[in-house]
């Protein structure tokens, strides 16, 4: 299946999904939805780095975090309008992505991934710390709710669960569209070069590093689009939200769900949101059966569930190399 044919899916599946549930009707399931939404966002972000460049980015949920510190910041004290401030929280967590880089972007292994983690351990204890800007370890609340106009919706706000799940969902469709757009370009190709032969990438006149800040800001740029929604959505802004929990999280519905592949980190991102919900039918066990799932997943389907669909037949002629310029799985 193409690029192209994948992200059409990956909308139809977001739309129906949306709509179904909202003509159900049902609060909660929309509530499991909307975050589920949001998160997939984020794993859509963090597999441009981990999963097409081969970088892990174990400190990714800082854009997240300054996504929603933003919009908070901009929303209560500046009095901003939430879709301004959005788009402002969006161009401050790129900023931010091509600072990290210009440190994290010349190291590889192990230390890239104590350097990324570090940058989000020092705003963890900034945004603990800073009282008079974040209100400490209280947090920012009363973030107003959401509110946009929406094609064939007209003016759609957050404060109603569809209205929520519809302005999650349209982040996701955007965000769906620019992974889309630059996986598919010469970009893209030349990502997974670098990924997986970086030293032969640098041979033929590709700029690792250049690429390297390409993937970064723009998978920062998602963090920071997803931590606004986020903000919005729960109307509160605390330290936690740079919390390591979260990267678990998001590292988890990547790898679940495939790395390197396009519909991945959406499947990923529903099952990560919606199983530990769906398994409160037992309480007691629940954690546990999670757990069992997750190692199962790994063992049985180590490259994602999208794998286990049936093998595709190779092509006469087709050289076994050819993937690494070519469509991600």
């Amino acid at each position: 299946m193409s690029t192209r044919r994948r992200a059409a899916a990956g909308l139809a599946i977001s739309v129906g999904i949306a709509a179904g549930l909202i003509l159900l009707g049902d609060a909660y399931l929309m509530r499991i939805a909307t975050l589920g939404a949001i998160f997939a966002i984020l794993a859509l972000g963090l597999n441009l780095t981990a999963g097409h460049l081969g970088l892990f980015d174990f400190g990714y949920v800082l854009y997240f975090g300054i996504g929603g510190y933003a919009t908070a910041l901009l929303t209560l004290r500046a009095g901003w309008a939430w879709e301004a401030a959005l788009l402002a929280s969006v161009v401050i967590s790129v900023a931010a992505g091509v600072v990290v880089g210009v440190v994290v972007l010349r190291l590889r292994g192990p230390y890239f991934v104590i350097a990324t983690f570090s940058f989000l351990t020092v705003a963890y204890y900034v945004a603990i710390n800073w009282r008079d800007v974040t209100n400490g370890s209280l947090g920012l609340i009363g973030l107003p709710a959401p509110a946009i106009e929406l094609p064939f919706l007209g003016r759609v706000d957050g404060f109603s669960p569809s209205g929520a799940l519809a302005i999650a969902v349209t982040g996701l469709l955007v965000a769906v569209g620019v992974v889309w757009r630059v996986v598919a370009s010469g970009a893209g190709r030349a990502w997974h070069a670098i990924r997986d032969n970086e030293d032969l990438a640098s041979s033929v006149g590709l700029d690792p590093a250049r690429y390297a800040f390409l993937a970064l800001g723009i998978s920062a740029g998602l963090g920071g689009l997803g931590g606004s929604l986020y903000a919005g959505y729960v109307g509160i802004v605390t330290p936690e939200i740079f919390s390591f929990g979260h990267m678990v999280n998001v590292l988890l519905m990547v790898v679940i769900g495939g790395t390197g592949t396009f519909l991945g980190p959406l499947v990923g991102a529903f099952l990560v949101e919606s199983v530990p919900e769906l398994l409160r039918v037992a309480e007691a066990f629940r954690l546990p059966i999670f757990g069992i799932m997750l190692i199962a997943a790994i063992l049985f389907a180590p490259r994602g569930v999208v794998s286990l669909r049936r093998p595709r037949r190779t092509r006469p002629g087709r050289q076994l190399g050819s993937s690494v310029t070519g469509d991600p799985s």
